[in-house]
């Protein structure tokens, strides 16, 4: 019996954007001493513009057509502390499009959800925990001065910190301003 080859196309791709020592040792280590208590609404310009210049590469790498947006504006940034014990349960980011994580310490990964009941019917295991394309979860690892920038939608969460370190990350929402919806469509709808 002669094998023959597949083709692979992914249908209802999730794309998420990781990028490996996003800032300067600098400007890393100044975050990190700003981050000093859960949910604190942070104001870090420099640390904004950093993302916002790079949310025109990831909108060209998914076929976005920025030309129906007027601006890309970072809504809320704010810092998480996971003290030992604590965890962050499962959640998304309503009302945006995309939501980041910037991790400023090692710790526990964060672990994304698929929403997508019928995903859960049966888990393979992996050799790339972050490489799940038939299961219901994907683990990020929580590695300093990276970043992860996901659809808002995507379910996640951070499991119980059973380390005797603190967690510390930084987040953030991003919203597209313009139009969205088909032009001259009953569902098009300006933001």
């Amino acid at each position: 019996m002669k094998l023959v080859p597949f083709q692979q196309m992914d249908l209802f791709p999730t794309r998420i954007h990781i990028a490996e020592d996003f800032l300067e040792k600098k400007e890393f280590q100044k975050l990190n001493l700003l981050v000093k208590k859960d949910k604190q609404k942070l104001d870090v310009p420099d640390f904004e513009v950093a993302i916002l210049r790079h949310m025109g590469i990831i909108c060209d790498s998914l076929g976005v057509n920025l030309k129906s947006y007027s601006d890309i504006e970072i809504t809320q940034t704010w810092g998480n502390v996971l003290e030992p014990g604590d965890d962050h349960l499962i959640h998304t980011h309503s009302n945006h499009i995309f939501s980041g994580v910037y991790y400023l310490t090692k710790g526990n990964p964060t672990i994304f959800l698929d929403p997508r009941p019928a995903a859960d019917s049966m888990s393979l295991n992996y050799k790339n925990p972050t490489q799940c394309f038939y299961g219901s979860r994907a683990a990020m690892p929580a590695t300093p001065n990276s970043i992860v920038i996901f659809p808002s939608w995507l379910p996640h969460l951070v499991m119980i910190n059973r380390e005797e370190e603190t967690r510390k990350s930084i987040s953030f929402n991003i919203i597209l301003r313009g139009k969205y919806g088909q032009e001259n469509s009953l569902q098009e709808v300006a933001i």
